[in-house]
């Protein structure tokens, strides 16, 4: 029930005011390509330089705390869609793979988390144990996913590119180390940092424009199925104004 509603009323919410839903999408979407192009710097030495930490998924962040999953995964997939040329030189897509994935994965269960407190009291206590726990959850889950993605999906798919690299990658990239410790801090320190600073950004941007973003999971989780019933049936009388706790 749970999951039904969160999707409907995120495509409820969308359809009412499809027009600013496209605008923030865009902004974020373009803010997160502005990132990954022009600030982007490897933080591993030697081999593993190839991993480039930057803050384009403060975006995605944004988007799964005050929109919901759909619009946290748009942005990821427009975001590596307008990285993709640059990437076809680089990687030939294998990178953006990667980075819409580990991406995908970290909004999806930070949107997921989030709004599972609809089924507690609203208020502010809440809000920010259900937050802490949706980044953590977040950073947990999108670390597990790099490690078996490397190690099955995104390696191997190096050495199937760049067939005459293949024994470099094996001594490098097919490892213990860099499977178990490079790729776990990596993304440890990615996703830390672009949650955080995802929700400072997100609080300020809710300030800025009290009222527009709607928290389409707010109340209890008797409202929330009220809230499914009518979704089905159509919005009848609902007011235009809504509220948003973060």
């Amino acid at each position: 029930m749970y999951f039904r509603t969160l999707f409907s009323r995120e495509f409820s919410a969308i359809r009412k005011r499809p027009t600013f839903y496209i605008a923030l999408i865009a902004v974020l979407s373009a803010i997160a390509v502005a990132f990954m192009y022009l600030l982007h710097f490897p933080i591993f030495p030697g081999a593993y330089n190839i991993l480039q930490f930057d803050l384009a998924d403060i975006s995605v962040a944004i988007a799964a705390i005050t929109l919901g999953p759909l619009s946290a995964a748009t942005v990821a997939l427009i975001k590596c869609l307008l990285y993709l040329p640059k990437d076809m030189g680089q990687t030939f897509g294998v990178g953006v793979l990667s980075n819409f994935i580990c991406a995908f994965i970290f909004g999806l269960i930070v949107a997921l988390v989030y709004h599972l407190r609809v089924l507690a009291k609203p208020g502010a206590k809440n809000d920010m144990i259900f937050l802490l726990a949706a980044f953590i959850s977040g950073v947990i889950v999108e670390i597990a996913v790099a490690m078996a993605a490397n190690r099955y999906i995104f390696v191997p798919l190096y050495i199937i590119v760049f067939p005459g690299m293949a024994d470099y990658f094996r001594e490098y990239f097919l490892t213990s180390y860099y499977i178990f410790v490079v790729v776990p801090l990596f993304n440890l320190l990615q996703f830390s940092a672009n949650g955080i600073a995802g929700f400072l950004l997100a609080k300020a941007l809710l300030k800025i424009l009290p009222g527009m973003l709607p928290d389409f999971m707010k109340g209890s989780a008797a409202d929330t199925d009220e809230l499914a019933a009518k979704n089905e049936t159509g919005p009848e009388n609902e007011t235009t104004k809504t509220d948003i706790y973060i």
